[in-house]
């Protein structure tokens, strides 16, 4: 095995075809183990905050939460406070790291990075698209690789220009929200309601071609009368910009390769972070409180005031995790325990649709289904959501350790390259001693 320097976030410049604890690599090429670790920890956020969908207690009406006892009450609070868009954010600023990334090392090469990462967009829209259609309505997939196309054309931007765009595009959120609901106004709350109730019945049911239908209502009222495609486009480039700042700023300077010359800016960085975002964070708690109470009118200023702040709260506690991740790797004792989570991340993309899967088995009823839908709480997802992180963890290591790549990352990479990539790592030779 290699040796890990505690206060380096990239592993030592020695290829090896075996994975080993902590920060080493994973492939013959160097690795961004922290990185790995990152998206790690997003998806662990990202299993629970896709399961309060999937156990269906997020589309429940408001004046049934009320009845709940308190424990989901509480937990479902934490959620809201500490995951909810957190884990996103997370994986978007993550994305646009990884976009200065393959962009710096295929100049390094000389070869037309924005032309393979455009490619490697398209096959992403495609697996998302299955994701959604066939599976769950909930799938981030596809707004990733639509946003990311428009990425592309930020490239050549300083990063002056990058930082103003995401913090601008951030802010701008919410009248572009604002705007799209002039436009496409949300439906009544009773049709609403009556709507997310057919459709948990529906999910919990056996037909799969009724779960096929119920799905597309979904997206249509989920992702695009509720949200909007503008509005998350907007948010989601936003982090990829900043990502994508970051990321060159860090492949320009070295920051990868000696984190420990930058502390003092990093614990800055995490210190205003965290102050944003757990600041507005728990102002968004206190409104959202006083709501469910009945004491607030919901077109009042402190309800406007909420929607404003959202956004740009989430963003900066999402900055703040990674920062704080940052600064924990510096230190020896931490270093190790957090490259245990690199497997996870390595294999990013297979963990998050296999999160759907065991979505779908737990809660849903067609096929193996258990139909488990509005029979599991905040509280008791929490022992969900940490019993499948364990065992996703505990597989990745197994499945690094024999091979380069994750399945769906295997497939995504074959056809991003047009020819099958070889997935097995090659058996290290034995040494007889006589």
């Amino acid at each position: 095995s290699l040796l890990f320097h505690p206060v380096s976030c990239f592993p030592m410049n020695t290829p090896s075809p075996q994975v080993a604890s902590g920060f080493d690599p994973v492939t013959t090429s160097d690795r961004f183990v922290l990185l790995d670790a990152l998206r790690a920890l997003a998806l662990v956020g990202v299993c629970f905050a896709n399961l309060e969908w999937f156990t269906g207690y997020r589309l429940v009406p408001m004046a049934f939460i009320e009845h709940w006892p308190l424990v989901d009450k509480v937990t479902m609070q934490l959620s809201q406070l500490f995951i909810d868009g957190k884990a996103f954010g997370l994986f978007s600023l993550l994305f646009g790291v990884g976009f200065a990334v393959q962009l710096h090392r295929a100049e390094a090469r000389g070869t037309n990075g924005a032309r393979f990462f455009a490619r490697r967009l398209g096959i992403l829209l495609m697996i998302g698209a299955v994701h959604a259609l066939l599976l769950w309505y909930g799938d981030i997939l596809q707004l990733y690789a639509l946003v990311g196309f428009a990425l592309l054309l930020f490239r050549h931007y300083s990063d002056r220009a990058l930082l103003r765009w995401g913090v601008g595009l951030s802010l701008m959120g919410f009248l572009v929200n604002l705007g799209w609901h002039q436009m496409v106004p949300a439906l009544p709350a009773a049709t609403y309601d009556a709507h997310m109730d057919h459709a948990v019945r529906t999910f919990a049911g056996p037909s799969y071609g009724a779960t096929l239908a119920a799905n597309l209502d979904m997206i249509w009222e989920d992702q695009v009368l509720s949200w909007g495609p503008p509005v998350a486009g907007c948010w989601i480039l936003a982090r990829l910009l900043l990502g994508y700042c970051f990321g060159r700023w860090a492949m320009r300077t070295g920051f990868f390769q000696n984190p420990a010359a930058y502390a003092r800016p990093l614990r800055r960085l995490f210190g205003w972070a965290l102050v944003v975002g757990l600041g507005g964070g728990l102002l968004l708690r206190a409104v959202s409180v006083l709501l469910l109470a009945h004491r607030l009118n919901p077109d009042g200023y402190l309800v406007l005031m909420r929607e404003v702040l959202r956004d740009p709260a989430n963003l900066a506690l999402s900055v703040a995790y990674a920062a704080g991740f940052g600064l924990l790797a510096l230190r020896a004792r931490w270093a190790a325990a957090l490259g245990v989570l690199a497997p996870m991340g390595q294999m990013a993309l297979t963990n998050y649709l296999v999160q759907t899967l065991v979505g779908l088995w737990l809660c849903y009823g067609y096929g193996l289904g258990l139909g488990l839908i509005g029979h599991i709480g905040p509280f008791a997802s929490v022992g969900v959501c940490a019993a499948e992180v364990l065992a996703q963890l505990a597989f990745s290591h197994w499945w690094m350790r024999r091979f380069r790549f994750g399945p769906a990352e295997w497939l995504w990479r074959s056809l991003s390259y047009g020819h099958w990539q070889r997935l097995r790592r090659p058996i290290p030779a034995l040494v007889a001693f006589g």
